[in-house]
């Protein structure tokens, strides 16, 4: 059962980081609007920790993903600065 969740957590998490966050920023680069700081600030916050912990225990299957997710995070983050309402 581990191994089950393990693999379905695996095939989630690169799907997010390889089709959801570049699906976003170019959203975001065609509109010009952002998504909130607090969201793209969550998603590398976890895309970072969960990459330390790859890095800790060893697992590159889910560290490679993850290095997308917090190169794709840290772009949506400063599209969020770029793209922000000015007062």
């Amino acid at each position: 059962m581990e191994t089950l969740f393990g693999s379905i957590t695996l095939v989630l998490a690169t799907a997010m980081a390889c089709i959801g966050l570049p699906m976003q920023i170019k959203k975001t680069h065609k509109t010009g609007k952002a998504v909130s700081h607090w969201l793209a600030w969550l998603a590398l916050s976890v895309y970072v920790s969960r990459s330390v912990y790859s890095g800790i225990i060893g697992s590159y299957f889910i560290l490679i993903p993850d290095i997308f997710g917090v190169f794709f995070a840290l772009i949506i983050v400063v599209q969020c600065y770029l793209h922000a309402e000015k007062p």
